[in-house]
């Protein structure tokens, strides 16, 4: 339940902001992560950090361009590339208090 909280938290702060994707709210979500879909990952990692809020950066590769693949790759993956470098976590952890 706690989780949820947070995550409906984030969802009703970042609303507003542009240039962002944010995750579908589901019934039934327990929300392990709350992740969102940015343009620029590095702004919004500084612009946090600054604030003492540290994202996390989960899954920031694209299966296809692991080394391991290189050479089976016999074509490009833009949408894979896109994602694996514009999706970054919000902390979701019950040790969060929203008012802090």
């Amino acid at each position: 339940r706690k989780r949820r909280e947070i995550a409906d938290f984030w969802r009703t702060m970042l609303d507003k902001e542009k240039d962002i994707i944010l995750p579908l709210d589901t019934d039934g979500c327990t929300y392990s992560h709350f992740t969102i879909q940015v343009n620029n990952t590095k702004k919004w990692l500084q612009d946090f950090l600054a604030k003492g809020i540290q994202l996390g950066r989960v899954i920031d590769y694209s299966v296809p361009y692991l080394s391991v693949y290189n050479k089976k790759r016999n074509k490009e993956y833009p949408v894979s590339l896109k994602y694996a470098q514009s999706v970054l976590n919000l902390p979701v952890s019950c040790k969060i208090n929203r008012f802090s």
